[in-house]
């Protein structure tokens, strides 16, 4: 249950004592894993026998990630009858002493105990790791730990012989590990959860970390280094930049813009932020606000109610004045157009400059990472939409870059032109 979404656990119950229910199906897929086939302890076997005169299924030789006899410390064997072919009635003979059997070795003795260890904890104790186990939140380990390309794809070859180094061949025959895996991950690095059993996710588990709590007690963290909780950025919320976000969400758009997108939403004022990342470096590009109707509101009272200027609600805000500049043309208010004119007799172009540039280039980061080409169109709408045209000349390095844009968009327009032609 620990590995399952809590919604599901009354369906698995009924479907464990009545046998039928909507969840059946999922029931013998590999998201919740069961043995095909029941498994026994030659050992066991052979004691009941001379104890009670005939032998008795275990519980604990039927959990998925369990592979040894807990008392005698063997591999557990199977019958060859399917599961679903065994009545209350059906008599199973097994000729233990004509079964081969090879002792582990101590590397594998090593890891079998430890699983059965935590079975039997986890089975005890429902932990709720549904949520810790997701592949997003697995995604950001594979980032920390390294096993992530430049591509955003998740590098299943170093992956892979790093996890049979660490175990073992033979445990992994043992235990079953499902190689599909690998390629799972590779072609949906954010969604291989779904082909996982417990015991793959018991083998990930102690391969990352030391002990089974390590896991329980580790936070995630964020190319940044950042680890959760993490911080509400709504300047307007009670809870602004208290650490209290433990829920993320993980978009990677690797086939057209390299990008990792990263979205925190905080519970009590539902403000969203998203912060981008560029996956070859992990660089973070920029944090991205939802601006919703209300919180534009709080920002214009700011201004009209409290009487602040617009360099101010810049810093309170930690928002470039462009972007407050944007919402007062916007809605069009008398006071607020008064301050803007205010502070553009006040202006220091050079630092204008940079605040002008700063804007265009998250502008066109939004635009790529949107998978648009033409940017050019975003930087000249938005130069008419905050009134810009008459400041260009005195912005050096803006204009430049507007100019670049420019060029290349003259560029882009001439090449399909010519490719038209050929059609």
């Amino acid at each position: 249950m620990n590995f399952v979404y809590a919604a599901n656990h009354n369906e698995i119950y009924e479907y464990m004592v009545y046998g039928t229910n909507k969840i059946e199906s999922q029931i013998r897929s590999k998201i919740f894993s069961f043995k095909p086939r029941f498994s026994y302890c030659p050992k066991c076997y052979i004691t009941d026998f001379k104890s009670f005169g005939e032998a008795y299924w275990r519980i604990s030789h039927q959990i998925p990630s369990i592979f040894i006899c807990p008392i005698h410390q063997i591999p557990l064997e199977e019958i060859n009858t399917p599961y679903y072919e065994l009545e209350l009635n059906t008599k199973i003979n097994i000729d233990v002493h004509n079964i081969p059997r090879m002792p582990l070795s101590k590397k594998t003795l090593f890891h079998a105990k430890t699983f059965t260890r935590q079975s039997f904890y986890l089975n005890k104790i429902n932990l709720k790791l549904y949520e810790k186990v997701k592949s997003n939140k697995f995604y950001l380990l594979f980032i920390e730990r390294g096993f992530v390309k430049p591509s955003g794809k998740i590098d299943v070859t170093k992956l892979q012989s790093e996890i049979e180094k660490f175990y073992g061949i033979e445990f992994l025959e043992i235990a079953k590990f499902n190689k599909e895996i690998y390629k799972a991950m590779e072609q949906d690095p954010l969604s291989w959860r779904y082909n996982m059993a417990p015991v793959e996710f018991l083998i990930l588990i102690n391969f990352f970390f030391n002990s089974l709590s390590s896991f329980i007690m580790y936070s995630y963290k964020i190319p940044t280094g950042e680890n959760g909780p993490f911080p509400c950025l709504n300047y307007f919320c009670d809870l602004f930049n208290v650490n209290t976000i433990t829920f993320t969400s993980i978009y990677l758009k690797e086939e057209t813009t390299k990008r990792l997108s990263i979205n925190f939403k905080c519970n009590k004022c539902n403000f969203v932020y998203e912060k981008v990342f560029r996956i070859s470096d992990w660089c973070l590009l920029e944090i991205r606000r939802d601006k919703s109707e209300e919180w534009i509101s709080n920002v214009l009272s700011l201004i009209n109610n409290n009487h602040l200027n617009i360099e101010s609600v810049s810093k309170k805000l930690n928002i470039n004045i462009l972007e407050i500049e944007e919402m007062i043309f916007m809605n069009k208010l008398d006071y607020s157009n008064k301050l803007l004119r205010d502070y553009k007799n006040s202006i220091e172009w050079a630092k204008r400059d940079k605040q002008v540039l700063l804007y265009f280039k998250n502008l066109v980061s939004k635009a790529i990472g949107q998978g648009k080409v033409e940017v050019y169109h975003w930087i000249c709408h938005s130069i008419y939409k905050i009134n810009l045209e008459s400041e260009l000349s005195f912005l050096t390095r803006t204009e430049q870059y507007v100019e670049k844009h420019r060029t290349f968009y003259n560029r882009l327009k001439d090449h399909k032109r010519k490719n038209s032609k050929y059609i």
